[in-house]
């Protein structure tokens, strides 16, 4: 069956769906459903996902406090400052004041607010935050910045640094601190407002020493941002805030009323005083909330503090509004149902037509790619229809990534390219492992003076020809090529034997290369090799998410191309390897014992073999 076929298969048997539905659906049950949708679409979830953003942000900006150095600098000093006073808010009260007794501790406040509020690198008032709060080990208040940024700070001479809140060590909020060293969640502040907070702990070793707390009012402004369509309001102690003046009033009305708020997430039914029907979806506002881990599951059991209830928010939507729309949106299914029936019967043939041919095109590129030709769709073939049309585009943008996987593969070590494939396309991590491995450290001899003389074209033919031939020899040893550094090659075999037979056959193809060539400049190069065995570590390098590279390090690898170097005394084949390497072969191999040499960075001399052949 062709395409075309199926295609007027498919949509003559929708248009007999579409038309039972049209003739079947009860119209007050398509109402119904449509106004329990309505119901369900209705939720306090924007104000959970603006809240729980905020609440990561003011976190991350309480962590920035409490890691400054000059922060927690000045914030013990003031602290310091306040051993000596047996009254240590009096003291605090008088500096703020700059009294003439205490101005030392007086400039340090100031400087303290300065820095913080660098620190935030918060300016003007638009964007400063609610609340910036430091407190000492005791819950003392040290700073206390309620919506001032630090542009208004630097600029005004005689900025107050009066505070509302003597203590914060009172209540949840503060023990939750001290357990957990970071929280994040809801407090009823002494200015009478609620803010979204978030509060990290300053450390004196490992021992609580003070907090730093940022915070967000949840205020109109806020509430208008979330509100959406419906009406929002929240809750706390005897107050009220509303998105809006209705708002406002409906919460106060629902505050006054005797029935108990459920726990925890709600949904109910109200009549609001005018007589109004609203459906009403509220959440409890926690004083602080947990990542959801074995740990934090478990914060009923023993003296972990647990969060209380701060207050509540709710969600009001009009029920006459939420029925006007099901009813008017079940008028309209029922409308569009006949007219998309009328107008599919006209357009069915026309549909089949205008899919089949792009549709071919795309298979047919499927099929080429399935036999390695990476070939783009001409754009001249790609069909208008949307969906046909994005499917062939990104069907094009695939061939360019595999053209583009395809050429960057030349430039990645296969042990590189072996651990991207296990890995299903996870995301590269910084990090490494320590393993045992054979590193061979070969260098090109007589290349560089070579290329002060030749055209910088005929350089780069030379040193081709010879990398071409050296990789040949050492993959066939199933060898990984960490790295080309210029004329020298870093290799890592996981056996010794393997680096060994890939080292002679190495001195092989560079007698091939320099009998099979006329120029005198090629004949002339020599190489040496150094092989050692030992632990390396080999991982991930460089910036996380940007530029990084397969590498390996250590010892291990330093120490092969010293040997490397030393093989410029060799007298046969000038492949050198160490003793730690010569230990662990198992084929016959001619050596040389060269002499126990003394190598940087190492206290005893380490044995050097060379590999006894006829020089090439």
């Amino acid at each position: 069956m062709t395409l075309r076929q199926e295609l007027g298969l498919f949509f003559g048997g929708l248009l007999l769906v579409v038309l039972s539905l049209v003739v079947g659906i009860n119209y007050v049950g398509l109402k119904d459903r449509l106004e329990d949708g309505l119901k369900k679409q209705f939720s306090t979830q924007p104000f959970q996902r603006a809240a729980q953003s905020e609440r990561q942000i003011l976190l991350e900006r309480a962590r920035t406090l409490v890691s400054n150095q000059l922060v927690n600098s000045y914030r013990r000093n003031v602290v310091s400052s306040l051993e000596n006073d047996v009254d240590a808010v009096t003291a605090l009260q008088k500096a703020r004041e700059n009294d003439a007794e205490h101005r030392n501790l007086h400039a340090e406040l100031y400087t303290l607010y300065d820095q913080a509020l660098g620190v935030l690198n918060r300016v003007g008032t638009e964007s400063a935050n609610d609340l910036v709060a430091i407190a000492a080990e005791d819950g003392t208040v040290l700073l206390e910045v309620l919506g001032v940024g630090y542009e208004t700070f630097a600029e005004v001479a005689d900025f107050d640094i009066g505070i509302k809140a003597q203590n914060l060590s009172l209540g949840d909020f503060w023990s939750s601190v001290k357990q957990r060293g970071d929280l994040k969640g809801y407090l009823v502040y002494p200015d009478h407002h609620l803010y979204l907070v978030g509060a990290s702990w300053f450390q004196k070793g490992p021992y609580f020493d003070g907090l730093a707390a940022v915070g967000t009012v949840v205020d109109q402004e806020f509430l208008e941002n979330v509100a959406g369509d419906s009406l929002v309001f929240v809750i706390y102690g005897d107050q009220v805030v509303g998105s809006s003046l209705e708002a406002q009033d409906l919460g106060q009305a629902m505050r006054e009323r005797t029935k108990p708020w459920p726990e925890g997430e709600g949904e109910e039914t109200w009549t609001a005083p005018d007589g109004k029907t609203y459906l009403v979806k509220s959440q409890s506002l926690q004083s602080f909330y947990l990542p959801k881990t074995p740990e934090n599951e478990a914060v009923e059991s023993g003296s972990m503090v647990r969060p209380t209830e701060v207050g509540r928010v709710a969600f009001l939507r009009d029920m006459a509004i939420v029925e006007a729309a099901a009813f008017e949106q079940s008028r309209l299914s029922l409308l569009f149902g006949v007219v998309a029936l009328v107008l599919a019967l006209l357009l069915v043939p026309v549909v089949a037509r205008r899919f089949t041919g792009p549709i071919g095109q795309l298979s047919a590129s499927m099929n080429d790619v399935g036999r390695g030709v990476l070939e783009q769709i001409p754009i001249q073939n790609i069909s208008t229809i949307r969906e046909v049309r994005e499917a062939s585009l990104s069907f094009n943008q695939m061939i360019i990534g595999l053209r583009q996987k395809k050429a960057l593969e030349t430039f990645v070590p296969e042990g590189t390219r072996a651990e991207v494939e296990a890995s299903g396309g996870a995301a590269p991590e910084l990090g490494g492992k320590r393993l045992e491995r054979t590193i061979l450290f070969s260098d090109l001899r007589g290349f560089t003076s070579m290329s002060e003389r030749l055209p910088a074209t005929q350089v780069m033919e030379v040193l081709n020809l010879y990398l071409e031939c050296m990789t040949r020899a050492i993959r066939l040893e199933q060898g990984d090529i960490n790295e080309y550094i210029g004329d020298a090659i870093l290799a890592v075999f996981e056996s010794p034997d393997a680096a060994v037979r890939a080292a002679r056959a190495m001195n092989q193809e560079l007698e091939r290369l320099r009998a099979g060539s006329l120029s005198e400049e090629l004949k002339s190069l020599g190489q040496g090799i150094g092989i050692h065995t030992g632990a390396i570590v080999e991982g991930n390098i460089g910036e996380r998410n940007a530029r990084m590279k397969r590498a390996v390090v250590g010892d291990t690898v330093n120490l092969a191309a010293r040997i490397q170097d030393r093989s410029r005394a060799g007298q046969y084949t000038a492949i050198f390897l160490s003793g730690a390497t010569k230990d662990k072969l198992t084929d016959e191999v001619p050596l040389e014992f060269f002499g126990d040499e003394e190598f940087k960075g190492k206290a005893e001399p380490i044995p050097v073999w060379e590999v006894r052949e006829p020089t090439a």
